[in-house]
């Protein structure tokens, strides 16, 4: 999963990031920095990490360790576990079960 997210220089967890400082930033510019930095990323071939770090505001409020924390894409498994969880508790109900 790392290696895959690496290629992309981490912009799948964009949306997961802006969610997570829009109460930091405000809705808005949250949007609008990580909208930024995703574009930066892509024109330089940098991270979205490597741009975050590169905003000033956002560094100074939650500091280079949060940022780098958002930007791990192993926190970012949307409804994986949920999901993982109820089929793991879903009753087996043999062969002609309609969910295989």
């Amino acid at each position: 999963m790392r290696q895959n997210t690496h290629i992309t220089g981490g912009l799948i967890v964009a949306e997961a990031v802006m969610m997570d400082i829009a109460p930091v930033l405000g809705r808005q510019r949250a949007h609008d920095v990580v909208y930024e930095a995703c574009r930066t990323a892509i024109e330089t071939g940098t991270s979205l990490e490597a741009q975050l770090l590169d905003h000033a505001d956002l560094v100074s409020r939650l500091g280079a360790e949060r940022i780098g924390q958002l930007c791990d894409p192993a926190r970012y498994l949307g409804s994986a576990t949920t999901m993982t969880r109820m089929v793991i508790k879903a009753p087996d109900r043999g062969p002609s079960d309609s969910r295989r």
